[in-house]
């Protein structure tokens, strides 16, 4: 709620709500009639904007997360705290206040006490201009470490700088008081002077009547209308909200495999025969996993007097000849693994932060039996997941990075990989399986969530 403090004589206005620039365009918003002015509070931009428009849009705001400079806006219900100004006088912001002082942090807090009460007075500003959102508040003390906390949260979204904090408050590490805050406050421009209400009542006098009145109304809905829209178009080309979509459609049509398809995949494949019709396997069988098609090969030797009709007689359905070399020895086969388990995408919420998924898969990997001899390997370039958006990576607050992951055990040993709660909460999408020469090798993808710093 706004709220005129007297310090000193000089009036500073705290509770105004801050809007970026760039996510209300000027020319989506046709001027105001003088009528309006009547009852909508002015800007420090020159414009008016209605209570449902301001809602609208600080929800654009969030999601562009940018920092440039803030337009500062009062509702119309909360213009009436204007009153306390004396006529002819002057009210400052406290958010532009606090912007302009010299040598101000990145991001920085102010949390001072009014003199002679005991609320407190508390804005933000980033890059030395008011924070976009509900950053200018009063609010008694037992609030302030809450709204601390909360106001917190919402900027690690904003900005990466830690909010550095000014004031009179316990924990804070400048010290800056009222009295010595309104020494600024003539290198600020004044958000209105106050004393306008005959010239108001002039007009209103002049133009009042029921048509004028209707084309009030009117020219208000198309510029709320207006407003919503450039909010909206706002919104949908923030890079967070680009890549966010982005992310969704790929992340849900990955094809994924768990390791109980794996599981099921090695089973089928142990059952591959060494020698069919007087043919002996010549290559590892290499699956696929989301089709969970196999191919390999197998071969006679040369003294040997197979011939190919023996291999079709002696293959018992399990896989089909896809063609014999013209050598008149080697014939490559496909096999189709059945009723495997089907997988579905892991939350996303559950992916833990890149620097600790190796930390969490590898040691446990490694303390396996020494009898199984597992081993890993994990590619140390992680890249962006979903890729191509031709977003900027920095304007997002939250990114999926992948990279490759390959782990290699005996064939026979049916390995128990760790899937402990946690482990495999990073998620990884196994690709393939490649089983030969007494090992089976997995590959895929490891999936982990990281702050864009």
């Amino acid at each position: 709620m706004a709220k005129i403090i007297n310090v000193g004589g000089k009036n500073l206005l705290a509770g105004m709500h801050w809007l970026d620039p760039e996510s209300v365009k000027l020319n989506a918003q046709p001027r105001p009639s003088a009528l309006s002015k009547l009852f909508k509070a002015k800007n420090t931009g020159g414009g008016a904007i209605t209570e449902g428009a301001l809602v609208a849009a600080k929800k654009a705001t969030f999601a562009a997360g940018t920092t440039r400079n803030a337009w500062g806006y009062l509702t119309a219900f909360e213009n009436r705290a204007m009153r306390q100004v004396p006529r002819f006088g002057k009210a400052y912001s406290l958010a532009e206040t606090f912007s302009a002082i010299p040598g101000l942090a990145v991001c920085a807090i102010l949390i001072a006490q009014i003199p002679g009460e005991d609320d407190f007075a508390m804005c933000t500003s980033i890059n030395g201009h008011p924070a976009p959102g509900d950053f200018d508040v009063v609010v008694p003390l037992a609030q302030v470490e809450a709204t601390l906390l909360s106001w917190n949260k919402q900027l690690s979204a904003v900005t990466t700088s830690a909010p550095a904090l000014y004031g009179t408050w316990t924990g804070v590490k400048h010290n800056l008081t009222l009295d010595k805050l309104i020494q600024t406050a003539a290198a600020v421009r004044p958000v209105r002077s106050v004393g306008m209400d005959f010239r108001q009542a002039f007009v209103l006098a002049v133009v009042g009547g029921g048509s004028v009145v209707a084309y009030m109304g009117w020219q208000d809905h198309k510029r709320e209308q207006s407003i919503k829209e450039a909010q909206a178009r706002a919104q949908q080309q923030a890079p967070a909200v680009v890549y966010q979509k982005a992310l969704d459609a790929q992340w849900a049509a990955q094809p994924w495999s768990n390791l109980e398809r794996v599981r099921a995949l090695q089973l089928q494949v142990r059952k591959v025969r060494q020698d069919v019709g007087g043919f002996k396997i010549a290559t590892a069988v290499t699956c696929d996993l989301p089709s969970a098609v196999c191919t390999f090969s197998y071969k006679k030797d040369g003294d040997s007097s197979a011939t190919y009709q023996d291999f079709i007689d002696d293959i018992e359905g399990q896989f089909v000849p896809t063609s014999f070399g013209q050598d008149g020895k080697t014939v490559e086969v496909s096999m189709t693994a059945k009723n495997l388990p089907t997988s579905a995408p892991p939350s996303m919420d559950g992916l833990v932060n890149e620097a600790k998924s190796p930390l969490l898969f590898w040691p446990l990997i490694q303390r396996l039996l020494p009898t199984q001899k597992v081993s890993g390997a994990l590619q140390a370039d992680y890249k962006v997941f979903p890729q191509g958006l031709g977003i900027n990576e920095a304007a997002v607050p939250m990114l999926i990075r992948s990279t490759g992951v390959t782990v290699t055990y005996p064939l026979w040993d049916l390995v128990q990989i760790p899937t402990a709660k946690g482990v495999f909460a990073n998620a990884i999408n196994w690709k393939t399986l490649t089983a030969g020469n007494g090992a089976v090798t997995l590959a895929g993808e490891m999936y982990a969530k990281k702050t864009n710093h």
